[in-house]
């Protein structure tokens, strides 16, 4: 990349921590450190650092330790408690900041579990940002229910305010149905997901603010291949998700996909229309051994009018990427 110490390291995770048990289903624990940290299916914490620039491993996604941080967890029977305070390790050019948050999640049955976090931006870290609206707040509620052995209902919304300029909102529906029943028993998936844009005629900024959010599952929550990777940071977007995957063999599976993207504020990118495109997205995992795994993707964009204006160009978008990783 040209930097001036390519061969130079970096510590990403080191914490120390204690837990105790407080009864028969019950624990305390506390952490302290560099580590991993994620509330649900990561759509607001998960990936606490940053990849590429000087930190290198960009597109391996290596490294997602929350660093200067601590957590305090209480699990009694079906109630899970939790108190945080994280601290984001970005790449060159991302802010870094502190947040302090509450994270409350109760399974009120087998299959049905609820759960709610309260999140806060503590101070900034970064001299350039450090005196800004600090006090940006997310409320969050998320739930997910079985409701046959085949099919599962989630989902999630989440409102930001604070300093008397944020209004953002992020938010999604989704249901699986697994088909047991026929062969390389097929998983079908459908999600809406929505995450405001900023409306460039008010004086608020209307935008929803990504905090740490993290990669789960293929399209969740970097939504698309392409879109989510390159383009957007899980912001202004409107995106329907149809999803399948198969397991073809014990080691050998298949996922496919197909997302249609619009903006929720096509003029916070200086267009007009919100037409963005369509996305197809194919998944090869292969367990190849016992310690290598292999991943192919392929993907192709078809850019709506939004994405021609954006540009300035109308050729169809494509990637291909073979990811290898050797576990010991």
């Amino acid at each position: 990349m040209g930097f001036d110490d390519p061969g130079a390291t970096t510590l990403e995770k080191l914490y120390v921590g204690w837990k105790t048990e407080i009864g028969p289903n019950d624990t305390i624990e506390i952490f302290g450190g560099d580590f991993d940290y994620q509330i649900g299916t990561g759509f607001l914490i998960k990936d606490g650092g940053r990849d590429g620039g000087d930190r290198g491993g960009f597109y391996l996604g290596a490294r997602s330790a929350s660093r200067g941080s601590a957590l305090l967890r209480v699990k009694t029977g079906d109630l899970l408690l939790e108190g945080f305070y994280l601290g984001n390790n970005p790449g060159r050019s991302g802010i870094r900041a502190h947040v302090v948050g509450a994270n409350v999640e109760y399974e009120l049955a087998e299959e049905v579990s609820i759960g709610a976090t309260y999140i806060e931006v503590a101070h900034f870290d970064d001299p350039v940002t450090a005196g800004t609206a600090e006090n940006l707040k997310a409320y969050d509620f998320r739930g997910s229910a079985k409701v046959t052995d085949q099919l599962t209902f989630s989902g999630e919304y989440a409102v930001q305010s604070g300093a008397g300029f944020y209004d953002g909102k992020g938010w999604y529906l989704q249901g699986d149905y697994g088909f047991d029943s026929l062969p390389l028993n097929p998983t079908l998936t459908y999600r809406y997901a929505e995450v405001t844009g900023d409306d460039p005629a008010t004086l608020k900024n209307e935008e929803f603010i990504p905090l740490a959010y993290g990669f789960t599952d293929y399209g969740q929550w970097y939504q698309g291949e392409i879109t989510g990777n390159w383009i957007f940071a899980n912001s202004n977007q409107k995106t329907h998700m149809v999803k399948g995957t198969a397991t073809l063999t014990e080691s050998l599976a298949l996922t496919a996909s197909w997302l249609n993207i619009s903006l929720d504020e096509p003029g916070q990118l200086g267009v007009t229309d919100a037409a963005f495109g369509n996305e197809f997205d194919v998944f090869i995992d292969w367990q190849a051994t016992d310690r290598l795994f292999l991943s192919l993707a392929g993907a192709v964009l078809v850019p709506g009018e939004g994405a021609k204006q954006l540009t300035g160009g109308s050729g169809t978008w494509s990637h291909v990427m073979l990811y290898a990783s050797v576990s010991f």
